[in-house]
């Protein structure tokens, strides 16, 4: 087959009948279906990522408007620290006592509130922590706060939505 190229533009005219009538043969992506709408399911175990951030009004209030006062509710929050990555639970420092004491405000503060409270504080990367936590957990639901890096730094560390949501066996409700 002999091309007919415009070399200024790196175009030639058979790709762009070839371009043409692959468009106009397309099939469009189908049908409609008909639609089976499940009732409204309330979930009755939901875990919650915190960071002890204004997300975590947000994420909590959204969690428990999908499970209300008759759920459970699990706070995770993760101790990213170096010492934490190294030590795992073992580690004994300032951060990871106040991140406990933290967790102790938000369960008493729900449970005043008559929600039936537990917590869990996990250690080292939250994208492995969190997925192991959820994953052994009985939970039906994980709801997490968008938040974090933004630009450059998600490109090199990486979200930790992502991960997550690739990682967990239940569904996953993102709040912003």
């Amino acid at each position: 087959e002999i091309k007919e190229c415009d070399w200024s533009s790196d175009v030639c005219s058979s790709d762009l009948i070839q371009q043409s009538m692959q468009k106009e043969t397309n099939v469009p992506d189908g049908s409609a279906i008909e639609l089976k709408i499940l009732p409204a399911q309330n979930y009755k175990h939901i875990a919650v990522t915190v960071d002890f951030s204004e997300s975590d009004n947000k994420a909590i209030s959204q969690a428990i408007s999908q499970g209300g006062i008759e759920a459970e509710y699990l706070l995770i929050h993760i101790v990213e620290t170096a010492g934490a990555r190294l030590m795992d639970s073992e580690i004994k420092d300032l951060e990871t006592e106040s991140d406990k004491v933290n967790l102790e405000k938000y369960k008493a503060a729900l449970a005043a509130k008559g929600f039936s409270v537990k917590t869990r504080l996990g250690f080292g990367n939250p994208k492995k922590s969190i997925p192991e936590i959820v994953n052994k957990s009985s939970c039906e639901l994980l709801v997490m706060g968008a938040h974090g890096h933004h630009g450059l730094k998600d490109i090199i560390l990486g979200t930790t939505l992502e991960a997550v949501r690739h990682a967990v066996s239940v569904p996953l409700l993102i709040v912003k």
